[in-house]
């Protein structure tokens, strides 16, 4: 009797070393994909950013240019091309309204 319960003993000690070691690997693998998703998503979130500054900075630095003309008494400007609707493509709207349409080419 003392033999079997010895041999139940050592067999559930077993099983529950296997059922670790796969806990284990599972745990491994699930913190790898945690980190190449969030990676993933880190990378994704930069490139969007980029992307949204990007689109604000080159119309507010055209403007910025066609400003700087006029203030230096040139208006010979080409005034701003309009690309967009919202409020960055309605104040060049408004910029180039400034010029007398002649001035504008």
């Amino acid at each position: 009797m003392r033999q079997r319960i010895s041999e139940f003993a050592d067999l559930q000690e077993k099983l529950n070393k296997e059922a670790i070691e796969t806990r284990n690997t599972s745990a491994e693998h699930t913190k790898a994909w945690l980190s190449l998703l969030s990676g993933l998503g880190l990378t994704v979130g930069f490139v969007v950013a980029c992307l949204i500054v990007r689109s604000l900075t080159i119309p507010l630095s055209r403007m910025t240019s066609v400003v700087q003309e006029v203030a230096a008494n040139d208006l010979t400007t080409n005034g701003i091309e309009i690309t967009s609707e919202d409020e960055i493509g309605r104040a060049g709207a408004a910029l180039n309204g400034q010029f007398p349409s002649s001035y504008l080419s």
